[in-house]
């Protein structure tokens, strides 16, 4: 699962991760990144460190049950 601002680092890491089988969900908003991941429950999410820092993204996903051995990226453009 990838939240982001939908950036060219973004979509090149999307591409490669699908062109290697991995299914692929996107949010474009922590609301709709926590909400994905409870439904889904994904193995992975990947991050824009943006987001991780408005919403406490991490702190969030990290404390939900059948969340708590999902591995998380933090990807930043700078």
């Amino acid at each position: 699962m990838s939240v982001s601002r939908a950036t060219k680092l973004d979509a090149l890491t999307l591409d490669v991760l699908q062109a290697q089988g991995y299914s692929v969900l996107e949010a474009s908003n922590p609301q709709e990144c926590i909400n994905k991941a409870l439904s889904a429950k994904p193995d992975m999410i990947i991050i824009d460190s943006i987001f991780s820092q408005e919403a406490d993204l991490v702190k969030t996903l990290r404390f939900e049950k059948d969340l708590e051995n999902v591995f998380f990226i933090m990807l930043s453009e700078q």
